[in-house]
């Protein structure tokens, strides 16, 4: 299990949103992929953040409701992310996933997003190194 690496078992393509995309295009986006978030980078790719399904139905209710302009994603979006690097172990991921209650973190190399993993992508590789 000690060998088992982020990189071998991530998610690589991904869709990403801009920070200066606004609020109702990326809502269009997660709604259309069905996503419920996508991480913010930017034009360099450097990770910055993520962008909830949650932190959209208040610029939503805002629009609908107030009738208030959207705004820009980097007015929504969280920027203190928990991350895990690419060298990392799976299983220290999975540990951190059940600490966090996170669905999945963002994959980083020198600053760079590079992927994703999420829980199921760790229980595929946990079930089939488990004997059953």
């Amino acid at each position: 299990m000690d060998t088992l690496l982020v990189k071998d078992h991530m998610t690589r393509s991904l869709v990403t949103l801009r920070p200066d995309m606004d609020i109702m295009e990326a809502v269009t986006v997660l709604c259309e992929k069905q996503m419920p978030g996508a991480p913010v980078v930017d034009q360099l790719g450097n990770f910055i953040g993520i962008l909830a399904e949650k932190d959209c139905l208040n610029a939503v209710l805002n629009a609908a409701y107030f009738e208030e302009q959207g705004g820009r994603v980097d007015a929504f979006m969280h920027r203190n992310v928990e991350v895990v690097e690419a060298e990392d172990n799976i299983t220290d991921v999975a540990k951190r996933l059940i600490e966090t209650g996170y669905r999945g973190m963002p994959v980083i190399n020198n600053n760079n997003l590079v992927g994703m993993i999420n829980r199921s992508d760790i229980l595929k590789v946990l079930v089939k190194c488990t004997p059953f």
